[in-house]
């Protein structure tokens, strides 16, 4: 201790304590709430995707196809779009790095999570495949395995390159209009 500083200066009052701490968990459930948010959206575009692609091709939609190599659900151009847009939204709102990296795949899980449902369900009552598969042990491991690989080509690569390029324009947009 100097010789300058008095027993009040080292003090930290409890009020000021209990802000700081109420500051912290405000930030953290705002950027939980963006994440939450950012993922949401995410799977709402890649299910509305699926979703057209369903109703607009009719050798899927009549002959119950689930997944196939050569074509299949993807996102179109306005989809990019509307997910670089929101990445960047996202990008200009969170500021610390490593708020953003764990954002970012936390977003891709959850996102996952949420899609690989969706397909799984469509695939299992919608397709019917509940019907003839359900009859067998492990057979909702098939139609799960399906709707991993329709995800795997929504999301890998050009889903993740978009949300990374989102986020990294948006980040710079914030620093820029910061200076």
């Amino acid at each position: 201790m100097s010789a300058h500083s008095t027993s009040s200066e080292l003090h930290i009052p409890r009020a000021d304590r209990s802000t700081s701490l109420r500051s912290r968990f405000s930030k953290r459930k705002r950027i939980i709430a963006l994440v939450a948010v950012w993922s949401i959206a995410i799977s709402v575009i890649m299910i509305r995707s699926h979703f057209t692609f369903y109703l607009t091709n009719e050798k899927f939609s009549f002959y119950k196809i689930s997944w196939r190599t050569s074509e299949g659900p993807a996102f179109g151009d306005f989809d990019l779009a509307v997910i670089l847009i929101i990445s960047s939204l996202i990008g200009v709102f969170v500021k610390r790095a490593k708020n953003l990296v764990y954002g970012y795949f936390t977003t891709i899980l959850v996102s996952s999570a949420i899609v690989v449902t969706y397909i799984f369900l469509y695939n299992w009552f919608t397709l019917s495949y509940g019907e003839s598969l359900g009859q067998i042990p492990f057979g909702w491991e098939w139609v799960l395995y399906s709707a991993l690989l329709s995800f795997l080509r929504f999301m890998f690569p050009i889903g993740m390159i978009f949300c990374l390029i989102g986020l990294v324009a948006g980040n710079f947009i914030r620093s820029w209009v910061a200076l």
